[in-house]
């Protein structure tokens, strides 16, 4: 077994970065798939150079910390950015912005829009008071008050 490890050469690496990436089709979630990737690329480095086979060992397993490490780096940025962006479950997000049309007259205190096919209570951000028929948009929301200002 230590003779098949010793006498790696590109074939090889070649042969086991397919395994893994096939591994990794198969389902394994991500595990394999930066492992695979170093298993290529040692195999490219490999037929390009005339390294030992323990060296090559050593390349392989930085390879593979360092393709894992950046994915996970990247990764993890990503989805904080997502997680700041994102507007699931989070119906309030999705409303700001909308256009609706007032109901009943809507004062800095209270009144009535119609967003969509629902009415919602709603008060002015800036204390204008806006007449039925009016075109306003969601500024913000509070609780389950919709904040509106007149649309020009």
């Amino acid at each position: 077994m230590i003779d098949l490890f010793l006498s790696m050469n590109a074939t090889y690496w070649l042969i086991l970065g397919l395994v893994l990436l096939t591994m990794e089709l198969l389902g394994s979630g991500g595990y394999l798939l930066w492992i695979g990737g170093a298993a290529m690329a040692t195999s490219v480095v490999a037929r390009l150079s005339d390294i030992r086979a323990e060296n090559q060992w050593v390349l392989f397993a930085t390879l593979s910390v360092l393709f894992t490490l950046a994915w996970y780096l990247y990764q993890r940025r990503r989805d904080k950015l997502g997680r700041e962006r994102s507007g699931l479950n989070q119906r309030a997000k999705a409303l700001v912005g909308s256009q609706c049309v007032v109901m009943a007259q809507v004062t800095a205190q209270e009144g009535r829009v119609k967003l969509g096919d629902s009415s919602w209570l709603a008060c002015t951000e800036d204390g204008d008071t806006l007449e039925p028929g009016a075109r306003v948009q969601v500024v913000r929301v509070e609780g389950t008050k919709l904040v509106v200002s007149a649309v020009d």
